[in-house]
C-alpha cells in the first residue's frame, strides 16, 4: 500500500523496486506489471484486425520492455542478482513462446550491454509446468545453446510442504 502512495500505478514498461519484508530472504522486490495481451480498446482491436501480426510484435515488445524495466530497475537497485516470474503467462494473456521469447530478448539484451553493474545473475522462476514447457527451447533460440553453469534446472520442493515443482532457467556472467 505504501508503494502504491509513493509511486501510483504502475503501467507496463515500468518497474520500481521496494523493500522486501522480512520473511522473503531478499532485500528488494522489482515490481512490474505486464501489458494486456487480451483486453483491447475498441482502436486496438481494429488494430489487431487490420494486421495480427504486426499488433502481436508490438504486444511481444511492450513485454519485452517490461522485463527490461526490471532488469533496469534491479541493476540501479544495486541487486547482485535477480529472480524473474514468467510476466504476462496467467490472466494478462500472452502465449507461453511469446513471453519467453520477450523474456530472452530482455536478458540477451543485459547480457550484451557494456554498463558496470553489480548485477550477476538473472534467474527466470516458472510455477507452471506447461509454461516451463517452452522456457529451455525459447532461451536457446534468443541465447544460443547454454554454458555448463547456465542451463535450465529444475527442482522439486514447496513452502509449506506442498509437492510443487519449480523450474528456473539462470544466466551468470563471469
Amino acid at each position: 500500500m505504501q508503494l502504491r502512495q509513493s509511486v501510483g500505478e504502475l503501467a507496463p514498461e515500468s518497474a520500481v523496486v521496494g523493500r522486501a519484508g522480512r520473511s522473503l530472504g531478499a532485500r528488494w522486490v522489482v515490481h512490474c506489471v505486464a501489458p494486456d495481451a487480451v483486453a483491447r480498446t475498441a482502436d486496438e482491436h481494429e488494430a489487431y484486425l487490420l494486421d495480427p501480426t504486426s499488433y502481436d510484435r508490438g504486444l511481444s515488445r511492450r513485454l519485452e520492455a517490461t522485463y527490461s524495466a526490471a532488469i533496469s530497475a534491479a541493476t540501479e537497485a544495486g541487486a547482485s542478482s535477480l529472480a524473474l516470474p514468467a510476466l504476462g503467462c496467467g490472466i494478462k494473456g500472452f502465449a507461453r513462446d511469446q513471453a519467453a521469447s520477450a523474456a530472452f530478448r530482455a536478458a540477451a539484451a543485459w547480457l550484451q550491454s557494456d554498463s558496470t553493474t553489480q548485477l550477476r545473475r538473472l534467474d527466470f522462476v516458472i510455477l507452471a509446468d506447461d509454461v516451463w514447457d517452452e522456457w529451455p527451447r525459447q532461451a536457446q533460440v534468443e541465447l544460443g545453446s547454454p554454458d555448463a553453469g547456465s542451463a535450465g534446472v529444475s527442482s522439486k520442493g514447496g513452502a509449506g510442504g506442498e509437492d510443487t515443482e519449480i523450474h528456473t532457467w539462470s544466466q551468470d556472467l563471469a
